[in-house]
């Protein structure tokens, strides 16, 4: 797994749990400390516990009421995401995503937003 995309607040597989990333730990990372990482699969418990709500056919979080991300999860486990930027006159950004690290990434890059898992 490459590590460049790791901030901290992500979610990934550390030595084979469920770890988020703080600063000292991403620190470890980035100096070669720690390098048994996995990345997570995204999928739809995911998208439900960061607060996206289940559309027909795709799942989508509202940042404020003109912006949004949008997640399309096919049957060969590709997702796309799509972001509906107001400051880039409500257009789409396209990317293929997998892992619950590089959503949060794209997410904190594009809408200024970090997810978090919601509180039950």
């Amino acid at each position: 797994m490459t590590t460049d995309k790791l901030i901290i607040g992500s979610y990934v597989n550390i030595n084979g749990d469920r770890t988020i990333i703080d600063d000292q730990l991403l620190e470890k990372i980035n100096n070669e400390e720690i390098t048994e990482i996995e990345s997570i699969r995204l999928n739809d418990g995911w998208l439900n516990d960061f607060g996206f709500i289940q559309e027909s056919g795709y799942w989508r979080y509202n940042s404020s009421d003109s912006e949004n991300v949008e997640v399309f999860i096919s049957n060969e486990r590709v997702n796309r995401i799509h972001f509906n930027l107001e400051d880039e006159g409500y257009s789409f950004f396209d990317e293929e995503i997998q892992d619950v690290h590089m959503l949060q990434f794209l997410c904190y890059v594009r809408l200024k937003v970090m997810l978090t898992l919601k509180q039950s």
